[in-house]
């Protein structure tokens, strides 16, 4: 209707429109410069808005900009699925070989995230994850990697045996049914143990491996108990 009133030969809003025709809205330039940014350091964007701001015409307008001697532009309009079939849909359409096209693993401090997969956990959940295998031969193959002996002293040597380790061990078993290897491997590996007044004893490490402190758990019927030993310093690590 409008094509004639105004004596036009083509609709000028529509989807056909080259990215040279689109306006230069105030707003869109600001995206526009966003999206170049991203390209010059080489890194991953999403544009965001309500429908029909011009987050496509934007996107367009940048693809269209782009040296096609330095630059490979693929479309993926796959938008359903999991997040595993959309990162399988971007790998192909780069042309990826399957081993590089599955979950990768994103690690921060001592944990880990599997995007993909939508879970992470610690150390030892991450051993399960990737090795399909239990709890306690996941603690084991972590015992293999840490250091052995007492370190700054903080081996077993620091902790009491005799009836305050035993009375600590009874209450692991029988009050938090703790399976008993696990509660030696803790012991061997100098993590775990037992003070003057039968408290649990949780030793504390910080990132270099050295001692930090140890966190005390009281063991005794309701005589609820948690504290920190003197001198720990939490905050370098736990």
């Amino acid at each position: 209707m409008y094509l004639s009133h105004f004596g036009l030969r083509s609709y000028p809003f529509g989807k056909a429109l080259r990215s040279d025709e689109l306006l230069d809205a105030e707003t869109q330039a600001e995206a526009r410069a966003r999206i170049d940014n991203l390209v010059e350091m080489r890194g991953i964007g999403l544009p965001a808005g309500e429908p029909g701001v011009g987050k496509t015409a934007v996107c367009r307008q940048a693809v269209d900009a782009l040296h096609e001697g330095l630059h490979r532009v693929r479309y993926v309009s796959f938008s359903t699925g999991s997040a595993r079939d959309t990162h399988n849909a971007v790998a192909a359409a780069f042309g990826l070989p399957e081993s590089q096209s599955r979950a990768a693993l994103g690690i921060s401090g001592a944990r880990f995230f599997d995007h993909l997969a939508g879970r992470g956990g610690s150390a030892i959940d991450l051993v399960i994850h990737a090795e399909g295998c239990g709890f306690i031969q996941a603690l084991r193959r972590l015992e293999g990697l840490a250091p052995r002996g007492p370190r700054g002293g903080d081996g077993p040597s620091d902790f009491l045996e005799g009836r305050a380790w035993a009375q600590v061990r009874c209450y692991l078993l029988r009050s938090r049914a703790l399976d008993p290897r696990l509660i030696e491997c803790c012991r061997r590996i100098g993590i775990l143990g037992a003070d003057a007044r039968a408290n649990e004893v949780f030793a504390c490490r910080g990132r270099d491996g050295g001692k930090t402190g140890a966190e005390l758990v009281g063991t005794r019927p309701g005589r609820p108990f948690k504290a920190m030993a003197p001198g720990s310093r939490k905050a370098e690590g736990g």
